[in-house]
């Protein structure tokens, strides 16, 4: 596959998670990576920890809240900050993995406000994130924006119809903005069960070993793995519109 070193990546989310396995996988890749969170002080501890993996990398950070109304315009500003930051020449590649930790309803406690919440970073964001990135992405094949699902898109859970909506909703975007934006490649990851610090802790634990025992590899998907789909949809030239699975597909 075509080498990315060299290039340029945004992380949005990028503090810890996945987003953050993204980042550091870019680095090893050689890239300059600048990520973008909502907590400074992720943001900080972030960056510090890129730059002991690899001392020469070009590592920035930024702080974003998307959870308000003006989130076009925060997105503006921090694609016009990154290009700024990386000698003002168009990014690369673009990563989305932000958002909030998901609270179902049941269906008769759905009401339009909690529809509008669970909405604005993992959908609505996403979608207005494809109308301002081509103005600072390089317009040809090499360019990509990958954005992030989940596996309740294809198997709901209780009390998850709002989120499924807009999980398989994502799928649909994806689609339709890999067609609007091109050259610019876009494409989705849906993992599936992660071993995040912020869903199981940092470490083994009885919950981990309880679900592993009913997937079919008998193992929960780490953070490394995960985010290996993301640096291979920046090296797949030919991929575009796209889903990439990184989850066991019966679970």
């Amino acid at each position: 596959m075509p080498a990315i070193k060299s290039q340029s990546l945004l992380v949005i989310g990028g503090s810890s998670g996945i987003g953050f396995g993204v980042a550091q996988l870019a680095v090893a890749e050689g890239l300059c990576v600048a990520i973008a969170s909502s907590n400074p002080a992720r943001v900080a501890r972030a960056i510090e920890m890129l730059k002991i993996r690899s001392a020469d990398a070009k590592v920035i950070g930024y702080t974003i809240d998307l959870s308000h109304d003006d989130v076009e315009a925060r997105l503006e500003r921090l694609l016009a900050n990154v290009k700024s930051s990386f000698d003002n020449k168009p990014l690369n590649h673009v990563v989305f993995t932000a958002g909030e930790k998901l609270v179902g309803r049941k269906i008769d406690e759905i009401d339009l406000e909690y529809i509008r919440r669970i909405s604005l970073v993992r959908f609505a964001a996403t979608l207005l994130l494809g109308k301002s990135a081509p103005r600072y992405l390089e317009n040809q094949w090499s360019s990509s924006i990958t954005l992030t699902g989940g596996k309740v898109a294809e198997r709901p859970f209780p009390n998850y119809s709002a989120i499924t909506a807009y999980a398989s909703g994502l799928q649909g975007a994806t689609r339709g903005l890999a067609l609007g934006l091109k050259p610019i490649r876009v494409n989705l990851v849906q993992p599936g069960l992660i071993h995040t610090e912020a869903h199981f802790g940092p470490g083994p634990s009885a919950q981990v070993a309880a679900i592993s025992e009913t997937l079919p590899q008998k193992k929960i998907g780490t953070v490394e793995e995960a985010a290996q789909s993301y640096i291979y949809l920046m090296k797949d030239t030919n991929a575009t519109g796209g889903v990439v699975n990184t989850k066991a597909k019966n679970y």
